[in-house]
């Protein structure tokens, strides 16, 4: 669930725009996008996503089989997802 307040106030540090949430995930049906859309998040990624692991754009290609794994992970440590539509 989205905090509005939250969302209002928070701006992303590297480009001063409103930031809602710290990560978007897209169902692809047979992978996940997980594209890291703050600061927090892209400092998350480079400390607990491979370096080599596969990229479409800004976004981490995912299996079904990790997702939640991955989503688990970044949310224990405080970090915010929404799924996109």
């Amino acid at each position: 669930m989205i905090d509005i307040a939250s969302d209002v106030l928070a701006l992303d540090a590297e480009n001063g725009k409103p930031n809602r949430n710290d990560f978007l995930v897209n169902d692809q049906g047979t992978l996940f996008l997980l594209t890291p859309q703050s600061g927090a998040a892209r400092a998350w990624v480079r400390e607990h996503i491979p370096t080599d692991a596969t990229r479409w754009g800004s976004a981490i290609v995912v299996e079904h089989r990790y997702i939640r794994d991955i989503v688990y992970g970044f949310t224990n440590d405080g970090l915010t997802v929404e799924r996109e539509k």
